[in-house]
This record gives C-alpha cells, sequence and structure tokens, in this order.
C-alpha cells in the first residue's frame, strides 16, 4: 500500500485529486491529516466518509489561526513552509505546528 498525504502543492490535495489518482491502483490509499483541510475550508469529517476504505494512515497537528494576520496576509503552503523551514530545530514550537504568516506560538 502506498499512502499518499492529500497535501496542497502535491498532485493529490483533495477528494477529488486523490479519487482519480486512486483510480488508477487498488494499492493507492489516502493519509489523512485534517490540519490540511481546516486551512484548505474542507470538512474532515466529509473527507473521511467519502474516502472510507481508501483511508490508510492519519496523523494530526496543531493549526493556530490568527484572525488580524490572515486580514492582512492571507494564509497559503507556500507561507507556511518557508517559516517552518526557516526555523526547523531553532522554532519555539514543536515541529508538527502550522503557521500562518505571523501566527506566534
Amino acid at each position: 500500500m502506498i499512502c499518499l498525504e492529500l497535501h496542497p502543492g502535491t498532485v493529490a490535495y483533495n477528494v477529488q485529486t486523490f479519487e482519480k489518482l486512486a483510480a488508477l491502483s487498488p494499492a493507492i490509499a489516502a493519509n489523512i491529516d485534517p490540519s490540511h483541510f481546516f486551512w484548505m475550508h474542507m470538512d474532515a469529517n466529509l473527507v473521511v466518509q467519502r474516502l472510507g476504505d481508501r483511508i490508510g494512515y492519519s496523523h494530526g497537528k496543531d493549526v493556530v489561526f490568527r484572525a488580524e494576520k490572515l486580514a492582512l496576509n492571507g494564509c497559503s503552503i507556500t507561507a507556511g513552509r518557508c517559516r517552518r523551514r526557516r526555523c526547523r530545530g531553532t522554532s519555539p514550537w514543536s515541529a508538527g505546528d502550522t503557521i500562518c504568516p505571523g501566527g506566534e506560538r
């Protein structure tokens, strides 16, 4: 089994793109991380219900939204990745946090 994490910036990032790819082989399953769904405005419960038997793994982490920062800067995968990569190993946040621009812990 190959589990693909539904994550923006990858070939399978939502239900539609995962189902299209998963149709290629029964060995393709989903790795569910609800934190990605929250900031993409997806309903994690509906995703899990829809994918059902195609879920092979799951994990989670914190997501912090700061309304005043989002109003000015929005939230994108690019901003989150750059922030985590730059701070890795020296960050006061746990390695599993996804921080939107300006989302201090």
